[in-house]
């Protein structure tokens, strides 16, 4: 669930979210606001050409983000990869390969997840179908045994009127 607390960073809004896929826990020192155990403080945030975030930790590591150029530049957005890059590693290279082996990860559970929702979907039109169909020969039966029962009816009338017509002779 999405914290949504005044004044709060977008960023930081799903550090919940992205702990528990990480297994990492939370934690609020001082009680003033959440922040990730074994995480350092950002101690800069810096960006270029607003395509380029330079985020700095107090122990002096940095991570950044680069957004390309098609894509629309979101300053909140940034900041959470930078804090992601440095929760799945120190080194920038290390950083960024597991940061983009774990989109990887996430882009192929929500492609699976997108699937398995289509074949869910086909899946019920199919049912649905197959309902309406069963529903579509029972009222032919249905219609069929009414026609019958009508046709018993209309030759039994014949038959009567044509009893009648040989009785009054």
């Amino acid at each position: 669930m999405i914290k949504e607390e005044k004044n709060m960073p977008i960023s930081m809004r799903y550090c919940d979210e992205i702990c528990e896929y990480l297994g990492l826990t939370t934690k609020a020192p001082n009680n003033k606001s959440k922040w990730i155990e074994g995480l350092p403080a950002v101690k800069k945030v810096e960006t270029y050409n607003q395509r380029v975030v330079k985020v700095t930790f107090i122990d002096d590591t940095f991570t950044k983000s680069v957004c390309s150029e098609n894509d629309h530049f979101d300053l909140d957005v940034s900041i959470t990869i930078c804090l992601l890059k440095r929760i799945l590693g120190t080194n920038g290279d290390d950083a960024t390969r597991n940061y983009n082996n774990l989109m990887n990860q996430v882009h192929d559970v929500m492609e699976k997840n997108e699937k398995e929702k289509l074949v869910a979907q086909a899946q019920k039109a199919a049912d649905k179908a197959k309902k309406r169909k069963i529903e579509l020969k029972r009222a032919a039966k249905k219609l069929k045994a009414k026609e019958e029962q009508i046709d018993i009816q209309k030759q039994a009338i014949i038959r009567a009127h044509q009893e009648m017509e040989g009785l009054g002779q």
